[in-house]
């Protein structure tokens, strides 16, 4: 009887194609599921402060009237910063007002800038239960600062979805929230239409420094602006 078979040279190259093709495709699937974890990530992140903030207006009412410390005043005391007043409906692992080098590590913008976030005194942060790190900073104590159309702001709630973690990089595991004398607002969103809390200026075009990109992984749940430009509120929500 003649039996047939594979030859040895026969399975080492289709087991090559094959190495070849999961070399090509298993960093896409892994970086796909890394930005699905990202997606829920920031998602559960807003609600959570949304939720805060709601419950620090019931508390202490709008922030204009919580005695807050602009940035440009360099103040290092935390009670007159946004976080302090959302931290009791905050479940936190660390807590370190103005201190944030244990908290925060400095990020990376996507034109490649650096803020320093653990050293500049006006920030106040911390690293909430779910891992997450977050701190805050006061554009203006009576919520009279304007972004584009956006009236009321009284500064904004940054997050890095995985702490200290690598890569720290705005857009990319550090999101803005806008806050407002009512409000939580992810910065980005399509009434915001230019400017670094914009996506168009803050997020898709290579001058970008990552600030404009929240709403979009929120709402659009993708972070396609990575590897395209074309995408818009407007128009494509994706990249081809």
């Amino acid at each position: 009887m003649n039996k047939q078979g594979f030859t040895l040279a026969e399975v080492l190259i289709t087991l090559g194609i094959i190495g070849i093709v999961a070399a090509m495709t298993l960093p896409t699937l892994i970086n796909k599921g890394q930005e699905k974890a990202t997606v829920s990530a920031l998602k559960q992140d807003y609600s959570i402060i949304s939720q805060a903030f709601i419950m620090a207006q019931q508390t202490f009412g709008t922030p204009d009237n919580w005695g807050l410390v602009s940035y440009e005043e360099r103040s290092d005391d935390d009670t007159k910063n946004i976080l302090y007043y959302l931290k009791p409906q905050l479940k936190f692992l660390t807590y370190c007002g103005s201190k944030n080098t244990q908290c925060w590590s400095d990020t990376t913008t996507l034109d490649k800038q650096i803020f320093h976030h653990s050293s500049d005194v006006y920030y106040t942060g911390g690293v909430l239960s779910n891992g997450s790190s977050i701190l805050s900073h006061v554009l203006s104590s009576e919520c009279t600062y304007t972004i584009e159309n956006l009236n009321n702001v009284c500064g904004s709630i940054r997050v890095d979805i995985n702490g200290k973690k690598k890569p720290n990089v705005m857009g990319k595991d550090t999101f803005d929230f806008i806050v407002t004398k009512d409000k939580i607002i992810p910065a980005g969103l399509s009434s915001i239409t230019t400017g670094n809390y914009s996506f168009e200026d803050g997020c898709i075009k290579s001058t970008a420094n990552g600030r404009g990109c929240a709403a979009w992984v929120i709402f659009n749940e993708n972070m396609d602006y990575l590897y395209c430009n074309t995408l818009s509120w407007n128009g494509s929500k994706k990249c081809k």
